[in-house]
């Protein structure tokens, strides 16, 4: 989790701290309320407002997290629980990949884009879309769940309760648990020297040996990035955005970041917006765009959101 402190609009301090989805929602809450007023304390601010860029399905308007595949979270007052930890601040839950769109849209790769799809690949898979400027969220919040479309028929088990999911084959926490039952297995050479921890494998180091030469770890991203590269196409055809931004934690590593955007690219070319597909494009502000975005929906969550050269979707 990141923690981010706006002063004046700026962002001026943040702080990262592990999320652990085997403690009780109350404490995962007040771990968060503890970070934000340290920074407070440290720049002598009074936390007004908050905005939480939750991975999972939310009411928006009531303030609850109903289910998030990740974190303990299931119909969870998220909204009011963070408030009194925070000693009575308003606080406003959006979906993350939501602030990511956003964040994208005002002040990175698809700058000035009315329709724009954000999809992350993190510890699970998300899509934040921009459609004449305006965020989609849909009639329950759950729009852009592409992490949980069906890829497999009867397929590996997914943290959302179905099974064949995209997030249960490309998400970094599939992949650590995929490379987990490779060691268990004995089909990887390096993975377990790779590992700093071999009984808590991390989905950098299945790509690390696949770096190395691991031909089991390379076949689990390079299934992963095709499967990407497939979402992306449903995105194409379905939405017919202007700009696809990929981000995430995974899309740090250059090795799997190569794989997913030669997976997107049409003939090869995943940046020249030929035969009327989208420009593909790696997300330019990595972790901060969620933040930028969240500010900026923080800002003006009642109106519409705005581009970046201040026009609204009408003048668009």
């Amino acid at each position: 989790m990141l923690v981010g402190l706006v002063v004046d609009g700026a962002l001026v301090d943040r702080r990262r701290l592990p999320s652990n989805a085997a403690v009780q929602p109350w404490s995962f809450v007040s771990g968060i309320a503890e970070v934000a007023l340290g920074l407070g304390q440290r720049h002598s601010c009074h936390i007004s407002s908050v905005l939480v860029a939750v991975p999972g399905a939310i009411d928006r308007a009531g303030g609850t997290v109903r289910s998030a595949s990740n974190l303990p979270f299931r119909d969870f007052p998220l909204a009011s629980a963070l408030g009194e930890g925070l000693g009575g601040a308003r606080v406003v839950i959006e979906h993350d990949a939501n602030c990511g769109v956003v964040g994208e849209a005002w002040y990175g790769s698809a700058q000035g884009g009315c329709d724009v799809a954000y999809i992350t690949l993190s510890t699970g898979i998300g899509m934040g879309a921009l459609v004449d400027g305006r965020l989609i969220r849909g009639a329950h919040g759950s729009a852009g769940e592409l992490g949980h479309i069906q890829v497999a028929a009867d397929g590996r088990p997914c943290g959302c309760g179905a099974r064949g999911c995209l997030e249960a084959y490309a998400s970094g926490r599939s992949l650590a648990l995929m490379g987990q039952e490779l060691l268990a297995e004995g089909r990887t050479a390096l993975l377990g020297s790779v590992a700093a921890d071999p009984g808590s494998v991390m989905a950098r180091d299945v790509v690390v040996a696949a770096q190395q030469g691991d031909h089991a770890c390379q076949a689990l991203i390079e299934r992963a990035a095709g499967l990407v590269g497939d979402a992306i196409r449903l995105v194409q055809r379905v939405m017919d955005p202007a700009i696809v931004v990929v981000g995430g934690g995974l899309m740090s590593n250059g090795t799997f970041s190569d794989l997913v955007m030669a997976a997107a690219a049409p003939s090869g070319h995943a940046d020249d917006g030929s035969g009327g597909l989208p420009i593909v494009r790696r997300a330019a502000l990595g972790e901060e765009g969620v933040l930028l975005g969240g500010i900026r929906l923080l800002a003006g969550d009642e109106g519409p959101v705005l581009l970046p050269d201040g026009r609204t979707p009408s003048t668009a």
